[in-house]
């Protein structure tokens, strides 16, 4: 059998993926296997979803997430379980900070300025079902802690201006801790 007789072969054998992007069986050089990504949906979970260890992540509902000053941040904590643990509580943190460094390749800085330092309660203790999946919604206010303008977000060689939202998920003392980051960005609309 030559190769091109495998080609053939491996064609009919996924048809539905090798047809929409080969549409001949003499073009396939090789088969490339294009599994659907997991959906993102609350309430839509999918075994997939459920990893071989305990997780946590943070998706932020706009996909360029960009938002301006007093827009309200949305997005959905999702937290998959092997085994069953339990946790104080689930909340998120929101940082927003400016950091001033001195040099360029220095580990030298000043201490960073506050600009947004809030904890958002999701759910109270609780207990966490082995193999499953929990998905929590989020919104928060996009102002300053301090009533001062919120600063656009930058990332520069001397100056760097983020927005955080993070969880860290505590699942008892003998367990790690799970901890996420996910950096959105702040446009200031010129005034």
């Amino acid at each position: 059998m030559n190769t091109q007789d495998e080609h053939k072969i491996l064609f009919s054998e996924y048809p539905k993926i090798c047809k929409k992007h080969f549409p001949s069986p003499l073009v396939l050089k090789t088969v490339c296997v294009i599994p659907e990504p997991p959906s993102h949906e609350i309430g839509k979970i999918t075994m997939a979803e459920i990893n071989e260890h305990t997780t946590v992540d943070i998706t932020i509902d706009r996909f360029d997430r960009i938002y301006r000053p007093k827009e309200n941040v949305t997005g959905v904590v999702t937290i998959s379980s092997k085994d069953a643990f339990s946790y104080p509580n689930i909340s998120v943190n929101i940082l927003g900070q400016a950091e001033l460094k001195l040099e360029s390749v220095s580990k030298d800085t000043i201490p960073p300025r506050s600009i947004i330092d809030q904890t958002l309660e999701l759910k109270p203790m609780g207990k966490m079902a082995k193999q499953s999946v929990e998905k929590i919604p989020f919104s928060f206010p996009l102002v300053s802690t301090e009533g001062k303008p919120l600063l656009e977000t930058y990332h520069g060689v001397y100056v760097n201006i983020m927005y955080v939202v993070g969880i860290e998920l505590n699942r008892g003392k003998l367990k790690k801790k799970l901890e996420k980051e996910v950096e959105f960005i702040v446009e200031v609309p010129v005034r």
